[in-house]
């Protein structure tokens, strides 16, 4: 239950050896322009390398608004689909909750007083969420845009269904916005305590939940390139992409159990999609015909092939896209 009635938003961060971006994080969640009470609610996993300092010195400045959590022990490699709803969430006592890891940060100072008229005005939407620009780590401009290559995204403010929301499959952690009385009054659904993530059981149980509305503006950024971040090790690692990809399929499968079906197409086609990026990723050939060429792409299909026969060509290709990108910075 809400026990603060007029708290309006909860920002909850989750932060893990951020001390080179945890300023910026923090400072662009107090620099909000918002019109009513908020609080920042942070856990902090264990960090080694000086955010912990530096997280309790905002405890210090600002102890009305800030609550701070921190851990003896690093939790993430054991409950990683865990860490939102079992450390963050039962702190928060918004009507409504934002979402930002202390990698990334918010660049408009009205995301919250945007967000937050939006949903008091639209009592049908049960999330929104909006674009994000991509920075490296030092802060460097990489793309202005997160979703507008994802065919499946409208490129306008919009409403999504829950089967246009499962399409899209993706849209920025730090852009999350939503009602918080509607995981109040549900038990959370199993797939919630899987070993992978825990953006996607939040955005599709969500999505279930009402429309989705998007925000057709870079109000964060989202930072790659940090060898430290969850995704960050993943990303560079094939077999570890593999892993996540299984990891998601079951989610969407427990999904699809769990909302009776009701979007089965949709999760069926998304399936697909995952199994077919798995196949490519570590030269499942053989996989790549159970799902059926006629799916994949001409590209998927030689990359496949590679991947299998001379995976150190696709290393090779890895490392001099990423020389090539270093040189137009």
């Amino acid at each position: 239950m809400n026990d603060n009635n007029d708290m309006m938003v909860s920002i909850c961060c989750l932060t893990y050896n951020h001390v080179a971006f945890i300023k910026q994080a923090i400072d662009s969640f107090i620099e909000q322009d918002f019109d009513h009470k908020y609080e920042i609610v942070v856990y902090d996993d264990n960090s080694t390398d000086g955010t912990k300092e530096i997280l309790q010195q905002y405890k210090e400045k600002y102890p009305n608004k800030f609550k701070l959590f921190l851990s003896e022990v690093n939790n993430y490699p054991n409950e990683c689909g865990q860490m939102f709803v079992k450390y963050l969430y039962p702190h928060a006592t918004g009507k409504y909750v934002a979402i930002c890891e202390g990698d990334d940060y918010w660049l408009d100072k009205h995301k919250l007083q945007k967000q937050f008229d939006y949903m008091e005005h639209n009592v049908d939407c049960s999330l929104c969420f909006h674009d994000a620009c991509v920075c490296d780590v030092n802060g460097n401009l990489l793309n202005t845009s997160q979703l507008k290559s994802n065919p499946y995204y409208k490129k306008k403010s919009a409403k999504y269904s829950c089967e246009e929301i499962l399409q899209l499959d993706f849209y920025p952690t730090a852009s999350i916005f939503f009602r918080m009385n509607l995981l109040r009054k549900m038990e959370l659904p199993n797939f919630f305590n899987n070993g992978i993530c825990g953006d996607l059981p939040l955005r599709i149980t969500l999505g279930a939940m009402g429309k989705s509305y998007c925000f057709n503006e870079p109000m964060s950024a989202y930072r790659i390139g940090n060898p430290k971040s969850a995704s960050g090790m993943v990303m560079r690692d094939n077999s570890k992409i593999a892993r996540t990809l299984e990891g998601h399929i079951e989610i969407l499968k427990s999904f699809d159990n769990w909302s009776l079906y009701k979007y089965h197409d949709a999760v069926e086609k998304i399936i697909r999609v995952k199994e077919t990026e798995k196949c490519v990723l570590i030269g499942d050939v053989r996989g790549l015909h159970k799902v059926g060429l006629k799916n994949c792409s001409l590209k998927q299909i030689v990359k496949c092939y590679v991947a299998k026969f001379f995976p150190q060509a696709l290393i090779f290709i890895k490392l001099v896209k990423r020389k090539l990108r270093a040189r137009t910075k």
